[in-house]
């Protein structure tokens, strides 16, 4: 078989669903939302609510982020909750993995997003907590249903730490170097307030 009747054939077994391909053309040079956008003359909406009206000076940057992210407006309390939980999300040791890779390239002069788009992508490791994004969101997703079925967060716990001999495989709370962590402690106070 001579080079370009191999190409003829590769191109034969092409897998293309109709359906699919059709739905995609449709959509060519459209962006398709829900969750609103900017309607000159009218304003800026987020999931049904008037960003200069209603948020903008009236709620805070993370219930507007959450409103963005989820489509839902929560209490300033949560937010505040969530905000706390960020703030310990944000070491800034330069010891850790993704720092390092953030830093190295700016350094290398990189633009802010590529340096932060590095070392977000050198974070969504095993290092870095049992789970990577997609197994964090699995775990996450499981922990609810048990708590659906009446579990309490307790009992979801001792069950991930007795399947994982004594450790608690939990997404987010993993350290490579030190044992313990000190933000749960903070988290706790801030939660109970």
């Amino acid at each position: 078989m001579s080079l370009s009747d191999n190409s003829r054939s590769q191109k034969s077994h092409t897998y293309s669903d109709a359906t699919l391909v059709d739905y995609l053309e449709q959509r060519r040079g459209k962006v398709i939302s829900n969750t609103g956008g900017w309607f000159p003359g009218k304003g800026v909406f987020s999931h049904g609510y008037s960003m200069l009206e209603e948020l903008v000076g009236k709620k805070t940057y993370f219930q507007i982020l959450i409103l963005n992210a989820t489509g839902k407006l929560v209490d300033k309390p949560f937010a505040d909750w969530v905000e706390a939980i960020y703030g310990c999300l944000s070491w800034p040791d330069p010891r850790i993995w993704c720092n390092q890779i953030g830093a190295l390239a700016g350094t290398a002069r990189t633009s802010v997003v590529a340096a932060t788009a590095m070392g977000s992508l050198a974070a969504d490791s095993r290092t870095y907590g049992v789970f990577p994004l997609i197994e964090g969101v699995e775990f996450i997703q499981h922990a609810l249903q048990q708590q659906e079925q009446g579990l309490s967060a307790q009992q979801i716990v001792d069950d991930i730490v007795a399947r994982h001999r004594g450790k608690p495989y939990i997404v987010g709370y993993k350290r490579p170097i030190a044992k313990g962590d000190e933000r749960l402690e903070v988290m706790e106070k801030v939660g109970r307030e």
